[in-house]
This record gives structure tokens, C-alpha cells and sequence, in this order.
């Protein structure tokens, strides 16, 4: 069973509905859709040929007498040879094997579907089709590996089975030195035709006393472009506390986006308002997602609660900082086809693990949308993994154990019948 689950043909009492919008460049914020109050309400479009989709509700899964669940296929990266340090993303590609960037190891690791661990399959170095820093990974149509190297700023194509190297893609510096520079990243894309997005780490100006506007920002940058382009920009009140980066408020919204295995392109919205805008890597289709549910509210970690050791100066300054209204959602996953998880829970700057911005918060749950943008229910991660990856009926994740070694676990997503 996939996540595009076919919808029934009775109708569903106007949970969802879809509404394209042709006409103006960017839409008024005041503006609404023709679609029923019971479907989620207002939800202004951004921008023209936007298809706006809004829900309520719980979902098909729970209409039909059913729950989601995730099987656990297996789990590696623990076995002598089976070397991670600090992974970053899951990248699915052709028969369901997957490739691990190492940002510590300098690396990209190849997993077989069946948990078969093949290995490293970049070399180290400068050279063509050498990497220094790989921060993402994704295939291409051909089967091709495709590995943005952050330091060496440039893409390489690697042949899924030999890993003979195609020429590489020079990145431009524009993208690449926000993230060198100030060793900030909260998250790196990469699409098959080589097209790089960064996620850098907030930034201000940290001579300014007190809290100052901070910026989180989705940068682009398309193949051979001479320079990379602002894609999304989030402002909040922010404060960069002595020897810490910069904080910004419990449950404050940040830039988000995230890349399919078909090239599918997932990108929050400005603000905290529950608004994904989606580019369909296999149809082509854009939607603007929207569902009328309240944020979740703080967590511990979020309230300063549960912190690590010796971070008090750090709790002090989250909380010296102004409140907002907690963002709905917290990061995004991206499948084949327009599918989309939205993680609910927020990444904290106070997690004892401190990764959540780049790994997701774990054990978290998650919206799951169809390629039409339907909901379709809520799923529960299991308590101590962080999902990384979908495509189709399968699930990827990492695990971390007491001393922090990584490992990646592969799950089956089940649909269920609800007792009674």
C-alpha cells in the first residue's frame, strides 16, 4: 500500500477541495478561495498558476477505518564496516537503493533496497568527480549519482554502477559561502539536472544590542548561474547570545523546503501559517497546500524544561526574546509524485542532541498528503528514529544510539484496520 491512497467515490463532505488560481502576479493576502468553510477556510494564493488545495478533518485513512504504521525492514551502519559519522539526508534512487552523504566522513555511502551495504561511492579530493564535503544526494533519470560537494562548491555525476564520473558542475560561491563562512546549515538540496539550494544557518547583525531581525533564508542556485537567487525569506526577532549562534524564539517558523526522488520540490511558506507550496517533479503541477489545524503547542525542550548541561546561558537568551505565535509545522519531506510529509513538531535549539534542524525531531508526526494533495492522516514515528526519506510504501530514517552513532533503518508504511 502507498501513500497515494485512491480516494472513494462517495463524496466526503467538502474535506478538501482545490481551487486554481490564473489570474495576478501575487495575490492579495486578504483574499480567499471558493471553497467550502468545512475544507479549511481562507487560504490566500501566492502567486498565479497556483492550484490551492486546503483540508480539515482527519483524513482518508481514519474515514476509511484505517491507521498507518511503519514495519521496520532493517537497520545497518552499526556492523565493523559499516562506517557513518555525521550523515546528512537519505537520498532513494533506482530499485529502492539509497544514497547517505557524510559530511564528517567526506562521503557518500550506497545502501542496496535489501539493507546490503555496497559502500562509499565517492572518491576523496579536488579532482573531477572527487569530493571534500558532500551535504546532499540524489539520482538521476539515467540511474546517475548525483553529490553537491559544499567545499569543493560543485555538483558531480557518478554512474550508478561503475561510479565513472561525468564532468562536473561548478556551484557558484554565492550559495556556497553563506554556509563556509559561517559554518551555519540547517539543510541542502539537490535536484538531478544540478540545480543547488542551501539552507544556511540564521544571520544578523550581531553588533546590534539586544534582539535584532534575524534571517533565515532558502538560497537556489540553477545549473552554469553565475549567481544564486533568494528564494525564501523568514524574519523573526533573534538574539546571538556570547559564544552561541544565533537564537531565535520557542516555536518561531524558519525557512524549509525539501527535494523528492523525482526532482520534487517542497518549499514552506513565509510565515508559520500551515501554507506548502509544491512543484510536482513527475506531472509538473503546482500546488499550494493548506490545512486549517492549530500549531502544536510548546514542548519542554521548546520551554527550556530539559536541556543539556552547561546550557543556561542559552535558555537564558531564548528566553529573553519576545513570543511568537508557535509555526504549525516544523520541517518537510518530500516523496515521488507531489507526495508530502509535513513534520508537526519544531526543531529546537535547545534538543540535547542539537541536530534537529538538519535530522528532524524524533519520533515525531507527521501529515501525510497524497500527490493531489489530499490529506490523507497522521503518522507517529517511532520514539527514537528521525525519517528522512519516502518513496512509494517505504521509509527511511536515522537512528541514534546513547554515544550518538548514527544508523539508517528502513521501514515498510502499512495501512491497518482500527479495531471497533
Amino acid at each position: 500500500m502507498t501513500t497515494s491512497v485512491r480516494r472513494p467515490a462517495a463524496p466526503r463532505r467538502g474535506q478538501w477541495c482545490r481551487a486554481a488560481v490564473t489570474t495576478g502576479v501575487l495575490a492579495s493576502a486578504g483574499s480567499s478561495l471558493a471553497c467550502s468553510d468545512s475544507a479549511g477556510g481562507d487560504c490566500a494564493p501566492l502567486a498565479q498558476g497556483l492550484t490551492v488545495v486546503t483540508s480539515s478533518g482527519p483524513g482518508l485513512w481514519a474515514e476509511t477505518g484505517r491507521e498507518a504504521r511503519l514495519s521496520e525492514l532493517w537497520r545497518v551502519g552499526t556492523a565493523p564496516g559499516e562506517d557513518l559519522a555525521f550523515p546528512i539526508g537519505i537520498a532513494p534512487g533506482p530499485g529502492g537503493r539509497i544514497a547517505v552523504p557524510d559530511f564528517s566522513l567526506g562521503e557518500v555511502v550506497v545502501i542496496e533496497a535489501d539493507g546490503t551495504w555496497t559502500g562509499t561511492a565517492t572518491r576523496a579530493g579536488e579532482g573531477p568527480g572527487e569530493v571534500r564535503t558532500p551535504i546532499a544526494a540524489t539520482w538521476d533519470a539515467a540511474g546517475r549519482l548525483v553529490a553537491f560537494d559544499i567545499i569543493g562548491a560543485k555538483v558531480v555525476f557518478l554512474d550508478g554502477e561503475t561510479n565513472a564520473a561525468r564532468e562536473d558542475l561548478p556551484v557558484t560561491a554565492s550559495l556556497t559561502s553563506p554556509v563556509v563562512e559561517s559554518g551555519g546549515l540547517q539543510g541542502a538540496l539537490v535536484l538531478p539536472d544540478g540545480t543547488t539550494f542551501v539552507l544556511p544557518g540564521p544571520s544578523g547583525d550581531r553588533a546590534a544590542a539586544g534582539s535584532t531581525p534575524v534571517e533565515s533564508v532558502l538560497l537556489r542556485a540553477a545549473p552554469g548561474a553565475a549567481a544564486a537567487d533568494t528564494v525564501l525569506r523568514v524574519v523573526v526577532q533573534g538574539v546571538a547570545p556570547e559564544g552561541f549562534d544565533w537564537v531565535v524564539p520557542r516555536g518561531a517558523h524558519r525557512a524549509l523546503a525539501a527535494a523528492g526522488p523525482d526532482g520534487t520540490l517542497v518549499i514552506g511558506s513565509a510565515t508559520g501559517e500551515y501554507a506548502v507550496h509544491i512543484e510536482n517533479g513527475t506531472s509538473g503541477e503546482r500546488l499550494q497546500l493548506c490545512r486549517a489545524t492549530e500549531p502544536l503547542p510548546l514542548s519542554a525542550i521548546e520551554r527550556g524544561d530539559s536541556v543539556q548541561a552547561g546550557s543556561d546561558p542559552l535558555v537564558e537568551a531564548v528566553a529573553s526574546l519576545p513570543a511568537v505565535e508557535p509555526a504549525a509545522y516544523g520541517r518537510l519531506i518530500a516523496g515521488r509524485n507531489g507526495v508530502v510529509w509535513v513534520q508537526r513538531e519544531r526543531a529546537s535549539v535547545l534538543s540535547p542532541r542539537g541536530n534537529e534542524g538538519l535530522h528532524g525531531v524524533p519520533g515525531a508526526s507527521y501529515d501525510v498528503f497524497d500527490g493531489s494533495g489530499e490529506f490523507l492522516g497522521t503518522l507517529q514515528a517511532p520514539s527514537d528514529v528521525h525519517i528522512q526519506a519516502i518513496a512509494g510504501d517505504t521509509v527511511w530514517a536515522f537512528a541514534f544510539d546513547s554515544l550518538n552513532v548514527p544508523s539508517v533503518v528502513a521501514y515498510r508504511l502499512e495501512l491497518v484496520d482500527v479495531e471497533g
